[in-house]
């Protein structure tokens, strides 16, 4: 037996928190312990019987002929190429009715999917399945405000969920929505499904209103959206919702303040925070004191907030996978949806019958995109928050996903704040 290259001990006072990247694995010892885990001359024989299971069964201590980077390469590989999940992003339209001055996409007002598109996607669904058998199909909308063009999402939520009793697949529904246009009507058609929404605020109220506000009147949006995220929470245990906070200057100084606004969704098991930067914004020049006492604060009211996330996933990004596909309300196709949704950045179209004509070319290439050789050898690999393939492609970005504002080790003390937090939500 040997210890795993991928072990990570942290001291909290009087103990340890030993966290495994290649299982995702949380261990807390006594110091004493932790000094035998790490000791030059480690023998697994001067760990008592419980603490030698515990351990192995977490994958800190492992077989001595096991290779845990191929492992992890192997297993990275195959999620890429996996038949048994489909995931289907659709833009119903590339119209907004807020106008936030850091959004990439190029609006085009009154656009809406027709018909043709909306009957080549189901068809295309069918074909998939019939080549790959697969047992769950992820079907995300986005845009544009994608309840802008609410006809296009019943219509394709009717289609999907008949083919997923005819074919026997599971459905899971996800929304990226500003949160301004759900009804009563829309939560009610789809409280017998599994849906996941993300709804943006752009830090407290005087703050996000100045930047996220209604084309037509100019009226801030911050209170109409608390009250969606209550609405939705309420109406269905089978909802999820997560509050991106977009991490600018102006909305980190009045971040601090939020938590009044927030606080009463702590009681609920469907709703957690994340927070993402502004790509816009020179990350330096954030007051990350105030972002983590944020973050602490959220946590000790029992809420999941993402920050430094660590990513247990395989893939680095959703489109990397070579079972995803974007599909643009005019019938491009892409796999990215962090770049403008235009004819350059196309990887094919969709045709009336339901197939994809790719541009095989540009796919292998983002399909072949590998990991940098100088995380090869890191001991975080498993559970890094993975690097960006887009940036990779336009070899922008070769540089460690980690923020490097922060430690590895406050990495895993924010997960496992977040870690306990979940864990605690499981036992009410």
């Amino acid at each position: 037996m040997k210890l795993s290259s991928y072990n990570h001990f942290v001291s909290i006072k009087d103990k340890v928190i030993c966290y495994n990247a290649f299982t995702d694995s949380y261990i807390i010892c006594k110091k004493e312990v932790a000094e035998v885990m790490q000791s030059e001359y480690f023998c697994v024989d001067n760990l008592s019987d419980k603490m030698k299971k515990t351990f192995s069964e977490n994958g800190f201590i492992i077989n001595d002929d096991f290779d845990e980077r191929q492992a992890y390469l192997n297993a990275r590989f195959s999620a890429q190429f996996a038949s048994d999940t489909y995931e289907i992003i659709v833009n119903p339209t590339m119209d907004c009715n807020l106008g936030c001055w850091y959004c990439y996409e190029s609006h085009v007002s009154n656009s809406c999917m027709p018909d043709k598109t909306i009957d080549a996607i189901r068809k295309h669904i069918i074909l998939q399945h019939n080549k790959t058998n697969f047992k769950q199909l992820y079907l995300s909308f986005f845009g544009g405000e994608p309840l802008k063009c609410i006809d296009v999402v019943y219509k394709l939520i009717d289609y999907v969920e008949q083919l997923s009793a005819e074919l026997n697949f599971e459905l899971f529904l996800s929304f990226t929505t500003n949160g301004t246009l759900v009804t009563d009507k829309f939560l009610d058609r789809l409280k017998n499904l599994q849906v996941h929404f993300q709804i943006t605020l752009d830090g407290y109220e005087d703050c996000h209103n100045r930047i996220r506000k209604l084309k037509s009147t100019g009226a801030g949006t911050y209170r109409h959206i608390l009250e969606t995220i209550n609405k939705i929470i309420n109406f269905s245990g089978k909802f999820n919702v997560t509050l991106r906070i977009n991490l600018s200057v102006a909305t980190v100084s009045s971040i601090e303040s939020l938590t009044k606004d927030i606080q009463c969704f702590s009681k609920y098991k469907n709703f957690s925070i994340s927070l993402h930067k502004v790509w816009q914004v020179d990350v330096k020049k954030f007051n990350e004191k105030a972002i983590m006492n944020f973050v602490s604060r959220c946590q000790t009211m029992g809420m999941v907030c993402n920050y430094l996330n660590l990513d247990s996933s395989l893939c680095s990004c959703y489109a990397d996978c070579y079972n995803e596909v974007v599909i643009n309300y005019d019938g491009l196709v892409f796999k990215c949806t962090a770049r403008p949704f235009t004819k350059e950045n196309s990887y094919g179209h969709i045709l009336s019958d339901g197939n994809i004509v790719w541009n095989t070319k540009r796919l292998l290439k983002r399909l072949s995109v590998s990991i940098p050789t100088h995380c090869l050898n890191c001991k975080l690999l498993p559970a890094c928050p993975k690097y960006c393939s887009q940036k990779q492609l336009e070899a922008k970005d070769s540089l460690c996903a980690l923020n490097d504002s922060y430690s590895i080790a406050d990495y895993i003390i924010h997960n496992f704040n977040n870690y306990l937090v979940e864990y605690k939500k499981k036992l009410v």
